[in-house]
């Protein structure tokens, strides 16, 4: 793969991340008063995956993951945690029988949020029993994961659908010729997995 080729792909998922935190400052600004925001850059990571199962999948959960630490978690490396494994999951899970079919996206997308949502509060919990040295309390973990779970995966899903049309027809990530060996090796990968 040449110089040139992975720097065009490498700034359309820089460019992809500013969109995220630009859709987030807006979600934020023009509804201040929801109590759940949708999480652009994890659907970002989810709706990426889905569709370009590569090893460029990897790439947007980690630095999707990074710039939501950087920018909305108190705990840095949690949300590169969960956007790498996520990516992971949502190029890999099921898709001999999904074939990448646009409408098991939105079911893949509901299972991703589900995961997510559960590992957050996990490590948030973990991080509070560390810091503040709290009982160790498992019902935590599941009051903050069921906490706002329907509208959580409401507004996660319409970020999906968003991420899903600029994705596709907006901003195309468009695979370039020789990015073939680039997944090869993923492709490989994934067989050892």
């Amino acid at each position: 793969m040449s110089k040139k080729n992975l720097i065009i792909n490498f700034l359309k998922v820089l460019l992809y991340c500013f969109l995220a935190f630009v859709f987030n400052q807006i979600s934020q600004v023009i509804f201040p008063s929801l109590k759940v925001y949708p999480n652009f850059f994890f659907s970002l990571i989810w709706v990426f995956a889905y569709l370009y199962n590569s090893i460029w999948s990897l790439v947007v959960g980690l630095l999707a993951g990074f710039f939501h630490d950087w920018l909305f978690s108190p705990i840095i490396g949690v949300g590169i945690f969960i956007g790498m494994l996520t990516s992971v999951f949502c190029s890999g899970f099921l898709q001999s029988i999904w074939q990448r079919r646009t409408a098991f996206l939105f079911v893949q997308s509901l299972i991703a949020i589900l995961v997510t949502k559960f590992l957050e509060a996990f490590f948030h919990f973990m991080f509070s029993v560390l810091q503040y040295e709290l009982v160790l309390k498992f019902s935590y973990i599941r009051h903050s994961f069921v906490r706002d779970l329907p509208l959580s995966v409401g507004v996660n899903l319409l970020a999906t659908v968003l991420w899903f049309l600029i994705l596709r027809f907006i901003i195309p990530y468009t695979k370039i010729k020789q990015d073939q060996e680039f997944d090869s090796l993923y492709n490989d990968t994934q067989e050892v997995l």
